[in-house]
């Protein structure tokens, strides 16, 4: 991949893979380091050049996804905060809010990845899986 692919590449999927790991990861300090490492990891991949752009999506998440699990199995878990617990949705009131807060913080990392990746980014549970 040149150095403009890459560029358009990252450009395209880079906010949404931050907002990805911003919600499943909460810890400000690791978001950056994981972006940076999925994608210098997808870079380095031999077959990163040769995928379509949907497939080099995926593989970017996929990638991004096994981080924060190697993370999860070495860490405790953390309580999700105020602002990352709940989808953002205009039309919901503050008591549907605070419930789905409440609900996404007893998940388990994993869980709320999966549904991240299919209600948020609209990723298929082909794609997901």
């Amino acid at each position: 991949m040149d150095e403009a692919a890459f560029r358009s590449f990252y450009n395209r999927y880079a906010p949404a893979l931050r907002r990805y790991l911003v919600r499943v990861l909460l810890d400000r300090s690791l978001i950056d380091d994981f972006l940076q490492e999925s994608f210098l990891r997808f870079l380095n991949a031999s077959a990163a050049a040769t995928l379509s752009d949907e497939y080099a999506k995926n593989y970017l998440f996929r990638i991004a996804t096994n981080l924060m699990r190697d993370h999860f199995r070495k860490a405790q878990p953390v309580a999700l905060d105020d602002r990352a617990a709940c989808l953002d949705s205009r039309n919901e009131s503050l008591a549907d809010r605070e419930d789905m807060r409440r609900v996404l913080q007893e998940l388990p990392p994993r869980e709320r990845q999966l549904l991240w990746l299919a209600y948020v980014e609209q990723f298929s549970h082909r794609e997901i899986a």
